[in-house]
């Protein structure tokens, strides 16, 4: 995944004239990839997130644990009891 600052600098190579294959090896970069980013809106954000957290099975047992004022040490203890 490429960086706003690759990204940016992509679309500044294009603007001055350079041709796709030329910001491509520049880059170090596939020219489909420049292609693409040039394709795409300038200010285009990074995407979330689409996989779950490891933890999120264990949300519940957890945030219990801190409502009871359990240290991360104890819990660990009680974690490793449990399985």
């Amino acid at each position: 995944m490429l960086r706003q600052m690759e990204r940016s600098a992509i679309y500044m190579l294009a603007k001055r004239g350079q041709s796709q294959r030329s910001i491509a090896r520049l880059m170090g970069v596939s020219r489909h990839t420049v292609a693409r980013v040039l394709n795409e809106p300038v200010d285009k954000q990074p995407s979330g997130r689409l996989r779950a957290s490891a933890v999120d099975g264990y949300r519940d047992q957890v945030e219990g644990w801190l409502s009871e004022g359990i240290s991360v040490v104890r819990m660990i203890v009680l974690a490793a009891g449990a399985s």
